[in-house]
């Protein structure tokens, strides 16, 4: 009998889940568990500047991992994404605090002898960044901070979207930052009710068990 018929499909196989937001909390806890948590202590703002560009930024991934010090204007608080989906190149704002943090990992990249052309995010002498590697740098670090959620880094990206959409940043402006073909897609990223959301919306729900009727 051949192996293939042998082979039972992952119980996830075929299957797509959604990319829940992360709370600010969430985020907040995972750069807190990378900031004094972390070894070797070098590896702490590599880290957090990785998710500030894809959470601050929105980033994607591959572009926060294609990104050079050439592209990143500390004064506008700008980054160029020069490898954008589609071959795109478009420049996205950082804010201040997001900034911080990318300066940290600056002044470290800097002590460590990395060129100025080198990928923003590489070490010398370290094995450079791949999707896979950052991807479970984040899952890792996720479950250090005590999040249960799904992580991953395109993840970030959408917490970007929920969250500038709470604080009431129009979604033509989302749209723009996320560099989206199309403000429908914007619209998928923010228009999603979190689960946490319809768990509190049904949980306050009248109760029926001391209801009378007329």
């Amino acid at each position: 009998m051949s192996t293939a018929t042998n082979l039972i499909p992952g119980a996830t196989a075929g299957r797509t889940f959604p990319a829940e937001p992360l709370t600010l909390a969430e985020v907040k806890a995972m750069l807190d568990c990378a900031r004094y948590d972390t070894r070797p202590r070098w590896t702490a703002p590599r880290i957090m500047a990785a998710v500030v560009l894809m959470w601050r930024g929105g980033l994607r991934a591959s572009e926060a991992l294609a990104v050079r010090r050439r592209d990143i204007d500390f004064d506008a608080g700008t980054v160029r994404v020069r490898d954008g989906k589609w071959g795109k190149t478009a420049t996205v704002g950082i804010d201040p605090d997001g900034l911080t943090i990318l300066r940290e990992w600056e002044r470290e990249r800097v002590a460590k002898g990395s060129a100025p052309d080198d990928q923003w995010l590489r070490v010398p002498g370290r094995p450079e960044w791949t999707y896979h590697s950052m991807n479970m740098a984040m899952k890792r670090l996720a479950r250090r901070a005590g999040i249960t959620k799904r992580v991953s880094c395109h993840q970030f990206r959408h917490t970007m979207a929920a969250q500038m959409a709470d604080e009431g940043v129009d979604v033509r402006i989302i749209s723009a930052q996320l560099r989206h073909s199309s403000v429908d897609t914007t619209h998928r990223y923010v228009n999603h009710l979190k689960p946490a959301d319809v768990i509190e919306a049904v949980a306050a729900r009248p109760g029926f068990l001391t209801t009378t009727e007329d």
